[in-house]
């Protein structure tokens, strides 16, 4: 389905309070400021276990939305303030409490002047009386919250460091947090709640594997080689895309602290899902995908063709030939739906959802589609409503582990999006037989691997393209000309700040900007 472009209005235009973040000790001032000033008149002043609640939930509030404004000056954070809201368990490293929350919130929204904006949630009814949306609180600091934060950030300013309404995507703004590890390997139940599981062999090495991983991450930068004002319309999700079929479809994304993947298994089982979150780079529409840089370089992108698909045509000893999602007779512009309903037939239980009218075919019931697609794929229709899906997630995803540790073996940085992969040109040929090879390692047989258009064929001139082949003049130097333009001195700062203390060590391993 389509999602909408976003508005500051709109309630969606808000980010999840983030229970692992929080703010540098050289914020300790304003923390302490606000926490004595809720404690001055409360019955709670003198009681050390409130006191400790309360700086807890301040630090975690604050640094949410002092991150959030540095974003966007209008970007709301999100939160719950019902009671129970923040119970004990992974999701929460820091175990706050939902007493502290609202009463931090509540401070803030009273003090005069008020240090946040507040919207209150709730449940929102249509003209008809029934609910039509519901919403949690939302806040977002004011003019006068943010002066205490500057007022701190005044002490950086001989280090050259911006306030914080600058450059809000840069690295150099990540000196104000610190964050709390949240679990890498998330066991969820049924209900899709996060559910705390005894480690084993298994999960141990899986945590090890994912770790090390995430720590080579953080060693580069990932960003977007866009023009600043394109950027921040993509990062603050204000384009129409189609939703990606992932964990969360938040469509605002943080360079910053949307950089450590994890692992997500469901039902309670540790065979059903298991597939990779947590990276910006998995939720940005998949158009900008090109526009991706590892250090400064365009990537190219390939995918296995129709994965869970083939996958099950190879369990049932076949091989799925031509395009599992087209359809005799209907036209390429409903690929799209069939294959939302066909992976909607092998993941669901039971029935699912059948789509407007106005989606399908003319003259197409959805039983004439499902008949349709049960008939076209009838060597694997008898899993169709069995949920097998999660099954096969967890051996797509570690189809996709393998190919991960593989060039991190050769200190290469490979990106996973599910089921396809993104690096650096140069490696394409080595991409290619990485995940086949792990694909035949787990399925037996071959499957068929798309390249996706590359920055480099629908960006670039064909001219700087041959000057390259012909070694008269390398791509770099068109790419360097095509981000030293006006438009992106934001792009260029981000490098900058995250370059600052690099050494020459760094730079030989890992630098390939200009």
């Amino acid at each position: 389905m389509a999602r909408a472009a976003l508005s500051s209005d709109d309630p969606r235009f808000s980010v999840g309070l983030r229970l692992d973040l929080g703010l540098s000790t050289e914020f300790a001032s304003v923390v302490q400021g606000i926490v004595a000033g809720i404690h001055e008149t409360s019955s709670l002043r003198n009681r050390r276990d409130a006191l400790a609640a309360t700086t807890l939930a301040t630090d975690i509030v604050l640094a949410n939305l002092l991150r959030a404004f540095q974003r966007n000056k209008t970007l709301y954070v999100a939160l719950s303030l019902s009671s129970n809201s923040y119970p004990r368990g992974p999701g929460n490293p820091a175990s706050v409490g939902s007493r502290g929350i609202r009463r931090v919130v509540e401070y803030l929204a009273s003090s005069r002047p008020a240090l946040i904006r507040l919207r209150p949630g709730g449940q929102f009814r249509g003209s008809g009386g029934g609910v039509i949306a519901r919403h949690f609180t939302r806040i977002r600091a004011t003019d006068q919250l943010i002066a205490k934060f500057n007022g701190v950030l005044t002490a950086r300013a001989s280090e050259g460091a911006p306030r914080v309404e600058v450059h809000g995507q840069s690295a150099a703004n990540s000196r104000s947090f610190t964050t709390k590890e949240l679990p890498i390997i998330r066991l969820k139940s049924t209900d899709g709640k996060l559910i705390s599981f005894s480690d084993r062999d298994e999960t141990k090495q899986m945590h090890a594997r994912l770790k090390k991983y995430n720590e080579f991450v953080s060693l580069q930068w990932i960003d977007l080689l866009l023009p600043d004002e394109e950027f921040k319309t993509v990062v603050e999700g204000r384009v129409e895309e189609e939703r990606e079929l992932t964990e969360k479809t938040d469509p605002i994304v943080d360079l910053l602290f949307q950089r450590k993947l994890y692992r997500v298994f469901n039902n309670g089982r540790f065979d059903h899902g298991g597939r990779f979150y947590g990276g910006w780079w998995q939720h940005i529409p998949s158009k900008y995908r090109k526009f991706i840089t590892i250090n400064w370089t365009p990537i190219i992108e390939l995918d296995f063709s129709n994965m869970q698909i083939a996958m099950l045509y190879a369990m049932e000893g076949h091989a799925l030939e031509g395009d599992a999602y087209a359809l005799d007779g209907v036209s390429a512009e409903y690929r799209k739906l069939i294959k939302r309903t066909l992976l909607a037939l092998i993941n669901a239980e039971g029935r699912i959802k059948a789509p407007a009218s106005r989606e399908r075919p003319p003259g197409w019931t959805w039983a004439d589609l499902k008949d349709a697609i049960k008939e076209k794929h009838s060597r694997i229709a008898s899993h169709f409503g069995s949920g097998i899906g999660r099954r096969l997630q967890r051996v797509d995803s570690d189809i996709a582990e393998d190919v991960m540790m593989s060039f991190m073996a050769r200190d290469v940085l490979v990106l996973p999006v599910h089921d396809s992969f993104l690096t650096f040109p140069g490696q394409r040929d080595d991409l290619k037989t990485a995940m086949q090879t792990a694909y035949v390692a787990r399925m037996g047989q071959n499957i068929g691997i798309d390249a996706d258009p590359s920055f480099f064929e629908t960006e670039l001139s064909p001219d700087a393209i041959e000057l390259d082949n012909e070694g008269v003049r390398p791509l770099s130097d068109a790419i360097d000309g095509y981000e030293s333009s006006s438009d992106y001195v934001a792009y260029r700062k981000r490098r900058a700040d995250f370059l600052v203390g690099k050494s020459d060590a760094w730079k030989f391993r890992f630098y390939t900007g200009g």
